[in-house]
């Protein structure tokens, strides 16, 4: 056997580090910890600590490093340390108030960290005083910091809270990640990368990073692995450890410290149910990725419960089709089937800086040619099914700035392009923002087909953007001074940005199809009595 083979026959299953003792790790915090020092030298390993609030994942970070350490002094590389670690945050006031605040603890308990340069980076020693990591505190609101982060070189990449909790922290970019690997490069030193982070939301570039390299084939030297301390986890090793000690003050210590957690979970989510961010309870405590909350809905009637079906919608043959637009650099179309109480979307789908020919050629099309929606040919009028079996009708209903020239082309507009590529006739919705957004309100709160439903049911497969935008990414922001909602068409439009483009568009074709107005009116026509009621006898009314 090489010396090489020994040498990870001996680090494959690594204990946890010599300054264990001042840290009892959770199961999964121990599986963490083994699995960063665990591998061949050459191999890159990200590792990915999520969880809900105070469940311990930066303190696991540090002994995460500290394993490291450990192994290379098992491989007789000592001269190589001490592992630097290059620690990220979106503020350097944040890394403060919370990252260094872990540092201290960490200290606190026993662990022999020093702090130099104002708290700018520490060391953490051995019991006998060799340093074994030197962290260095990033922080990316500091441009001499960032600077300073593009040229270095480290052991180990830590973007620490990588997902912002709310709106008052902005989380780390993915480019930290893309230009900060290139600086995991420090000699004698197995290259790590470790994200720490809340849960994120759906479309954070967290979770799209994992499914980009779940999909890459060729990644013989590098290894993805994520741990999830689950809700609760921390409470739970407390109280293990109280069963497991030797003595009443040591079982007494760790039941209260479980106690204390158990409390601290429970007051925040109480809390942050109160101030109506459940958004916010699913993910800082109950550990859900779920989407982040920002001001108020747009349409706040919406339940993805309600209004989104477990099954994909099917067509009707022979119902007519609802195509809804918006126009602009991101232009928008909405795919609609309705009845007199009711209306499927079918599917939506916006595009990125394109023109509308562009978009009607990447988008519309394809997405009609998929569930085979043609317009009815001469062949094919008077059948029945779908596509070739049949065709559609179409009706298409948008923004009214699709009649306005084209700066590029003064013969040119959206709407010409529309009618001419599909064979349609466009028909502006109304201009009034008013008109557009009641006629939102009125559609998600309404309930149809008898009852049993309502009104809007929208197909799970073919919106998912739609549906989060209808979650509350389509926002009107809040005023962090005084708490109250900017509630402008412009605000809307600028703290939603590309989320408020398919709901914009839909909101045409419900202003024209299913004006709030007239549905008040049928409500109250419905609600009046059948006759007059029964004169009073008296001026008491008796």
């Amino acid at each position: 056997m090489s010396d090489e083979l020994e040498i990870d026959a001996l680090i494959e299953e690594p204990e946890i580090p010599a300054l264990a003792p001042v840290y009892a790790p959770s199961p999964t915090a121990e599986e963490a910890i083994r699995a960063f020092a665990n591998g061949p030298r050459n191999e890159l390993r990200l590792i990915e600590l999520e969880g809900s609030r105070g469940e311990g994942k930066t303190t696991c970070g540090i002994w995460c490093c500290a394993s490291l350490a450990e192994r290379v002094i098992a491989d007789g590389r000592s001269s190589a340390l001490p592992v630097k670690v290059a620690v990220v945050r979106d503020t350097w006031v944040n890394i403060q108030r919370t990252t260094v605040e872990s540092f201290i603890e960490a200290r606190r308990k026993g662990a022999p960290i020093e702090f130099f340069n104002q708290q700018h980076d520490c060391v953490l020693y051995d019991p006998d005083g060799f340093a074994l990591c030197h962290f260095y505190f990033f922080g990316l609101d500091r441009p001499e910091q960032a600077d300073n982060l593009q040229g270095f070189q480290c052991g180990v990449l830590w973007p620490e809270e990588v997902a912002p909790a709310a709106t008052m922290s902005a989380g780390i970019p993915a480019e930290v990640l893309g230009l900060g690997v290139t600086s995991v490069r420090q000699e004698g030193i197995p290259g790590r990368i470790l994200l720490t982070f809340n849960p994120p939301p759906p479309d954070h570039w967290v979770v799209k990073l994992e499914e980009t390299l779940a999909n890459i084939k060729g990644l013989e030297h590098i290894r993805v692995q994520r741990y999830v301390f689950e809700p609760g986890e921390k409470s739970a090793h407390f109280r293990q450890l109280a069963l497991e000690a030797e003595t009443a003050a040591e079982r007494k210590e760790w039941s209260e410290a479980a106690e204390a957690f158990d409390n601290y979970r429970t007051r925040n989510e109480i809390f942050l149910e109160a101030i109506g961010r459940s958004d916010l309870a699913n993910r800082l405590v109950k550990g859900h990725r779920v989407a982040v909350q920002e001001g108020e809905a747009l349409v706040r009637s919406f339940s993805r419960a309600h209004h989104v079906t477990k099954q994909p919608i099917p067509i009707i043959a022979g119902l007519p089709i609802l195509r809804c637009w918006d126009f602009g650099l991101t232009p928008s179309v909405v795919w609609c089937q309705c009845g007199a109480d009711w209306i499927n979307i079918l599917g939506s789908r916006r595009s990125e800086h394109d023109g509308m020919e562009q978009h009607i050629l990447n988008h519309v099309l394809p997405f009609q040619e998929k569930y085979e929606i043609s317009k009815p040919t001469r062949a094919t009028q008077g059948g029945f099914g779908k596509g070739a079996h049949g065709g559609f009708e179409f009706e298409d209903i948008g923004d009214p700035a699709g009649l306005s020239l084209s700066p590029v082309n003064s013969e040119q507009t959206a709407a010409r392009v529309i009618e001419a590529y599909l064979g349609t006739f466009f028909q502006p919705g109304p201009v009034e923002w008013s008109a557009r957004r009641e006629a939102l309100q009125s559609a998600f709160w309404r309930k149809g087909g008898g009852g049993k439903r309502m009104f809007v049911q929208i197909d799970p497969d073919e919106n998912e953007e739609l549906i989060q935008s209808l979650e509350g990414r389509a926002h009107f922001p809040k005023d962090i001074r005084t708490g109250r909602i900017i509630e402008t068409v412009q605000a809307l439009k600028n703290a939603s940005g590309k989320w408020f483009q398919s709901l914009d568009a839909l909101s045409y074709g419900l202003a024209v199809k299913w004006p709030a107005d007239e549905f008040l009116r049928a409500r109250l026509r419905a609600s009046a009595p059948a006759t007059p009621g029964t004169p009073p006898g008296s001026w008491l009314g008796r």
